[in-house]
């Protein structure tokens, strides 16, 4: 009989030890969902009232153990405090680890949540996150943007940051570099901006580079942040000097898909820009040149080819809200 009484007593202290184990593993776990929490609300609240107090919240609960999660850091770069990025940064393993599905990056947030133009927290925020390592070549949202991309065409905000540029461009940005369908930094806002067109070109890119539907930097040279409209444009023609290749300016690319992609200048005629409208007029664009490439009109046969002239005034006719009206008369 001692014999079970003893193995008795052994499997019923093993079964206490895994009990106990089980019960700090469950303590350790909710300890850390507990610290996670504190430290968000400590960083939420320093980004709201920005006074040393709340910083000092953060750095105690850092102290306990906290380590930032995602929704922690981008409540940090949203609120714009760099301080509180730079104490949260060396407690995250994957500074590239994306924060959302489409495979966007901390450093690629931070870049769209600029406004008109940096802020000094914006700057050392990004300096920050590429001092962590973060990847100035990543490309995400189904290969549409890069960080480089980003900072050149303004993010969400619609305003170039050539300082950003310039920052990401030392810290080993690629300015070569093609997102999906071959489109290139220029490809975009950024042929908007004088500064940003120069220093992408030094880097490398190809002011000339042709997208698979046909785009080039040159179909987006008007364009410019909605605050912009109909304002004037004193560096237009200097930005199509740099992006207008030798030849025909109104010559078409060859295009893929369904979208037609016009000459530089019926794409310009809906960017609120007349300067810029009259400078590409001035470069030799023409308002009789074809409105449909040969890509298009073969695909779509049916197609009635038209004048840029008459298509961009009947498309003001029909929808004003598109189009100037200081440049729908540019057109007449």
């Amino acid at each position: 009989m001692a014999r079970p009484a003893i193995a008795l007593r052994i499997t019923l202290a093993v079964l206490a030890l895994y009990a106990t184990a089980a019960a700090g593993e469950t303590r350790s776990a909710r300890d850390t969902a507990e610290l996670s929490k504190a430290l968000y609300n400590a960083v939420g609240d320093y980004g709201y009232y920005k006074t040393p107090e709340e910083l000092a919240r953060v750095k105690l609960v850092l102290s306990q153990g906290a380590t930032a999660d995602t929704q922690t850091l981008v409540a940090a770069i949203y609120t714009k405090t760099p301080d509180a990025l730079d104490l949260l940064i060396p407690t995250v393993k994957d500074i590239d680890a994306p924060i959302h599905t489409n495979g966007e990056t901390l450093l690629m947030f931070a870049l769209n949540r600029i406004k008109q133009a940096a802020t000094d927290a914006d700057v050392k925020m990004v300096k920050s996150l590429i001092k962590a390592g973060a990847n100035v070549n990543v490309i995400a949202r189904g290969k549409s943007a890069s960080p480089l991309e980003l900072a050149a065409s303004g993010g969400s905000h619609t305003y170039p940051q050539p300082e950003l540029v310039k920052l990401l461009l030392a810290a080993g940005a690629d300015a070569t570099l093609l997102l999906g369908s071959d489109f290139s930094p220029l490809t975009g806002r950024g042929a908007g901006n004088l500064d940003v067109i120069k220093l992408l070109i030094d880097a490398g890119t190809d002011p000339y580079q042709v997208t698979t539907s046909g785009w080039t930097a040159l179909h987006f040279v008007c364009q410019r942040p909605w605050a912009l409209n109909d304002t004037p444009d004193p560096q237009a023609a200097k930005r199509i000097a740099l992006l207008l290749k030798k030849g025909n300016i109104d010559a078409f690319h060859e295009q893929k898909g369904r979208i037609s992609v016009g000459t530089p200048l019926l794409e310009a005629a809906r960017a609120y820009n007349p300067d810029c409208v009259k400078a590409l007029i001035a470069a030799g664009a023409s308002l009789k040149a074809p409105a449909y490439s040969p890509t298009y009109m073969a695909q779509y046969p049916e197609t009635r080819q038209e004048t840029v002239r008459e298509y961009v005034l009947r498309e003001a006719e029909k929808s004003p809200i598109v189009y100037s009206a200081k440049v729908a008369t540019l057109f007449k």
